[in-house]
């Protein structure tokens, strides 16, 4: 067969629809699983649950590569991902950061050339809006809001004071904005003056995430799987649920849409393929029927 030939069987279980793929790309198998963690993987706590830890624990040993890529910076997930029995590759900061979790040496670290970023500071450094920075040792802000204070202590994640002369020197990898303005609108002036410099992502509704050009989750997933001679248009599953998952759900062989994902991305993508929210252990549930894994003990 030179065409892709696909067969979907819709089940209704629990109210919702679940879509069994088996799926031949020109003769190519799934060799790759690349998915988001929060909203996406992780559970609403935060945390992977054991159902899931045990089925990619199975499709790691079974020789499945199996990569998470995430908004967040490295740092901030070894803790969450303890319950896998695998060392998994982290594409942190959406893919500027790359690093394996029983590893401190990345062996990717893209900035934004320094000028850019700047500038990007100076727009940004306006009232009624708040900008944490992200580079290989962490977390930086220059005033510790509301948000920042909750989410350090949620996730056990420190971050550094600085004052704001001193985020100038820094050599990042990620901004992070958020802002009680009308996000849209600061979306569409950063778009205007940096599109041609940046990556400009609403990744929530009061957040923006902002990476150097060309870094995104399709193409840090493409550099690291194509060094292992796989190919991710033909060869990889990638699962997600917010605007930076995009570029990984359009690129992917196979993209797959959490039911909880961001109201406009299913409409971003052409052909969008679902399963169950992260509460549900979406991810879990998609690969046991793909691959066709049987449970047994107490996931049966």
């Amino acid at each position: 067969m030179t065409t892709t030939a696909m067969h979907t069987l819709q089940l209704a279980k629990d109210n919702y629809i679940y879509r069994f793929i088996i799926m031949i790309v020109n003769g190519n198998t799934i060799k790759a699983i690349v998915t988001d963690l929060d909203g996406t993987l992780l559970d609403p706590a935060g945390e992977i649950t054991d159902y899931t830890s045990c089925i990619l624990t199975r499709l790691y040993v079974s020789g499945i590569e199996v990569i998470l890529t995430t908004g967040r910076h490295p740092r901030n997930v070894f803790k969450q991902l303890k319950p896998l029995d695998f060392s998994p590759t982290i594409l942190g900061c959406n893919g500027a950061l790359e690093v394996q979790t029983n590893e401190l040496a990345y062996a990717q670290n893209i900035t934004f050339p320094h000028s850019t970023y700047q500038q990007l500071l100076r727009f940004l450094s306006g009232p009624n809006t708040h900008v944490s920075v992200f580079d290989t040792d962490g977390w930086h802000v220059s005033e510790v809001s509301h948000n920042v204070s909750t989410y350090s202590s949620k996730f056990q994640f420190p971050y550094f004071l600085h004052r704001p002369k001193h985020l100038l020197s820094l050599r990042a990898n990620k901004l992070l904005v958020s802002t009680s303005h009308d996000i849209k609108e600061v979306e569409r002036k950063l778009r205007s003056l940096f599109e041609n410099e940046c990556e400009i992502t609403l990744s929530a509704d009061h957040s923006i995430e902002i990476s150097p050009k060309y870094v995104t989750k399709a193409t840090a997933a493409d550099r690291h799987l194509s060094l292992k001679g796989i190919d991710l248009e033909k060869e990889a599953i990638a699962f997600g649920d917010g605007m930076s998952d995009e570029s990984i759900l359009k690129t992917a062989a196979l993209g797959i849409v959490m039911q909880n994902a961001m109201s406009d991305l299913p409409h971003r993508l052409p052909n969008p393929l679902f399963t169950q929210s992260n509460a549900n252990d979406g991810v879990a549930k998609f690969l046991i029927k793909f691959f066709n894994l049987s449970l047994k003990g107490s996931y049966a």
